[in-house]
């Protein structure tokens, strides 16, 4: 089985403070990426002749976490009969889960595996325990373990210290490694009648069928794997002004490898600005902004906002030294920052279906310039980019108790659309920050960019619409607190990454809260500004 075949699982990092291991599981309660032990194309293992009894037998859910110290789970287990005569080596016979971790970068012997048990105990007699089975002589120093007793089965909460697998403890998001969550179930605690694991498949714990478990951000998200590449042109490509090449797309990679990418640099000493000078053909067609992957109509890089691509289709390129030279600014487009010098294209609508195609690259600039230059070609995996698929469900939510005597205040909404509170003496302006694509916020309030439509329908009804979405925003008054509701609807056929805080200016206050949660402060000149 390949790697790229095997199950990968994000694990969320866990923000500070770090969980306390008590058995009670709260700092996963809101933690993505939760997942089921429950059915039968999860079952790695049985004894002779006894079978899983289905989820009311045996199964569970387990969330797992990490941060720069610790690996953590979290385990709801269900067990109709739960039984364990073991606080030893032999806990495996009873009731109990493993987790299975191939440290080695890239990948491990079954010698080189860390095989962990823990198991409750039966909540008597016999106590909670854990066990090292491999590698022989490890001892469970440093690993903290808890475990509580449920109705119909038992919950386990554990931290590892990154310093027991003896690897370095500066682990970054990306970080990557073998590794599997195995249920083992027992009715009678002298044999162990089966086993559930993540992708099912036993295999006596085989590195090369493990799942793939890496380390991801605090919203469960990884980045993803680096493209891999084929270079069309031997080495980069010098052309004066009017020179052209022609390059092969071979009808045998196109498959493999769908998105041409091309990097192109005016010949400069440093950074300099740019100017439209590039012009793509494939098969006799131009290539423009609807098959370009990293580039819309604009490019934002310092206070300049230009078109990406002038007319007669010429592309904008930038005076420099080098393909990844260090001066560059921040360069962005289509939604995020993008490599300078390079241009992608998903040129799947133009090619010639079985046969080469051809990509013509000539030098054409608009105006009189003299340098050379510097052209590369290659063949990439690299796609569009798209939102990830992010872990679903309910946020935390912080409701207010209601007040015996509830404050009395004033609202309205101020002609730019922000919220306006009196409250105790004091005015207090909420101004609402949408983020857009070109790097820059639409505001309901004073600053950022101009919207397209603006109206204060009423008093509690503001409606806004920028090139890429629209906010309907509805106001309702309660005897202690406004409700304040935000409908944003996204105009692109794409999905729209999309962030929003609210601020207001405050002065002599120490702190303040939103529905009994402090909030974070940034400084401001005129006193704090809350987020």
């Amino acid at each position: 089985m390949g790697a790229d075949e095997r199950i990968r699982i994000a694990i969320p990092r866990v923000t500070d403070p770090p969980p306390v291991i008590d058995g009670e599981g709260v700092r996963f309660a809101n933690l993505p990426g939760k997942l089921p032990l429950d059915k039968q194309d999860q079952v790695a293992y049985t004894q002779g002749g006894l079978k899983w009894g289905g989820a009311d037998d045996s199964s569970g859910t387990v969330t797992f976490g990490w941060d720069s110290n610790c690996f953590y789970f979290f385990a709801v287990m269900k067990d109709d009969k739960h039984v364990q005569l073991y606080e030893n080596d032999r806990l495996f016979n009873g009731d109990h889960v493993m987790l299975v971790f191939d440290m080695t970068p890239g990948g491990g012997t079954k010698a080189d595996l860390w095989k962990i048990g823990f198991t409750p105990g039966d909540f008597g007699k016999v106590k909670p325990a854990m066990h090292v089975w491999s590698p022989l002589g490890v001892t469970t120093e440093g690993i903290k373990f808890s475990s509580k007793k449920r109705d119909e089965g038992y919950q386990l909460e554990a931290s590892i210290p990154w310093s027991f697998f003896d690897i370095d403890a500066n682990l970054a998001v990306g970080r990557s490694f073998g590794f599997d969550f195995l249920i083992g179930d027992s009715d009678t605690g002298l044999i162990q009648k089966s086993m559930l694991s993540l992708n099912g498949k036993n295999g006596q714990h085989k590195p090369e069928i493990l799942p793939i478990a890496v380390l991801g951000t605090p919203d469960g998200t990884v980045p993803p794997p680096p493209a891999a590449q084929i270079a069309l042109t031997d080495t980069p490509r010098k052309l004066n002004p009017g020179d052209s090449f022609e390059v092969t797309l071979p009808a045998d990679k196109l498959k493999e490898y769908p998105t041409l990418a091309v990097n192109a640099i005016i010949d400069y000493e440093k950074f300099s600005g740019g100017t439209y000078t590039l012009v793509l053909e494939l098969n006799g067609f131009p290539l423009n902004l609807e098959q370009s992957v990293n580039r819309d109509e604009t490019l934002v890089f310092g206070k300049h906002t230009l078109p990406s691509i002038g007319s007669q289709n010429i592309w904008f390129c930038f005076y420099n030294n080098a393909f990844d030279a260090k001066d560059y600014p921040e360069v962005f487009s289509a939604g995020g920052k993008i490599v300078p010098s390079q241009f992608t294209f998903d040129i799947s609508s133009r090619l010639k279906s079985g046969q080469d195609n051809v990509l013509k690259v000539i030098y054409r600039p608009r105006r009189n310039v003299e340098k050379s230059m510097t052209v590369s070609v290659a063949l990439t995996t690299e796609k569009k980019k798209a939102l990830m698929s992010y872990a679903t469900g309910e946020l935390q939510e912080y409701a207010p108790h209601a007040l015996a005597n509830p404050p009395a205040y004033m609202w309205n909404t101020s002609q730019d659309g922000a919220l306006e509170v009196a409250l105790g003496g004091r005015t207090f302006t909420i101004d609402s920050s949408y983020s857009t694509r070109t790097p820059g916020w639409a505001v309901l309030g004073k600053g950022g960019e101009p919207w397209k439509a603006f109206a204060v329908k009423e008093k509690g009804l503001v409606e806004a619409a920028s090139k890429e979405f629209t906010v309907v925003r509805r106001i309702k008054p309660e005897r202690f607190r406004l409700v304040v509701t935000d409908s944003v609807t996204n105009l692109l056929d794409e999905p729209l990454p999309l962030m929003y805080s609210h601020t207001t200016a405050t002065d002599g206050l120490k702190y303040a809260r939103i529905c009994g949660t402090k909030i974070s402060v940034r400084g401001a000149g005129r006193g704090p500004v809350y987020r």
